[in-house]
């Protein structure tokens, strides 16, 4: 009894955030053609223009298949920068990809429509974990003798939202819907 107790209190003190909704999912299905014959890559998730990236000094390989790697504040030198973008109210071009020991490649969408939002991005929250999953990874040649990497990746941001957001509507309208 005395343990169940500890317990909840240890529960009822934790800051409601630790856990964290999940905000957005997509999932990016690529690939490019990569130098060299090594068969392991970085992902990378940034911003076109900006030097900031989360995963890019991890090596994925096809073990590494059902992994979820995770970025935060704590984990990682460049979330603080990801995260203000993610959440700075502008459509802004966050891009997935792969990099080997020097190029990188990646595939670029609005933050918006990337994650289906009905928003430019996730302004109105505090973005406190991104993570990747590794749903598939492999390697292959292409018609040019060259190699390239073939990936799936499921992109996932949680946070909490920092304050309500809504759209205005009538009385009328609300009366209706909620009759």
């Amino acid at each position: 009894m005395r343990a169940m107790l500890v317990a909840a209190l240890m529960l009822i003190s934790q800051p409601l955030w630790v856990h964290g909704a999940v905000l957005g999912k997509q999932t990016i299905v690529s690939g490019n053609s990569i130098y060299g014959d090594e068969h392991r890559v970085r992902p990378k998730v940034d911003y076109v223009d900006a030097p900031a990236a989360l995963f890019d000094q991890m090596w994925i390989d096809s073990t590494s298949i059902g992994m979820t790697l995770e970025a935060s504040a704590e984990s990682d030198p460049d979330f603080s920068e990801i995260a203000s973008r993610l959440a700075n109210g502008l459509a802004e071009f966050l891009c997935v990809g792969t990099c080997e020991q020097v190029t990188c490649s990646a595939t670029c969408g609005f933050e918006g429509a990337r994650f289906g939002l009905s928003t430019e991005d996730f302004q109105g929250a505090v973005i406190r974990k991104v993570g990747l999953r590794v749903d598939a990874l492999s390697f292959a040649r292409d018609s040019r003798v060259g190699q390239v990497v073939l990936f799936t990746f499921t992109l996932t941001v949680e946070g909490d939202w920092d304050e309500v957001l809504s759209r205005s509507t009538s009385w009328g309208v609300l009366k209706a819907t909620y009759r």
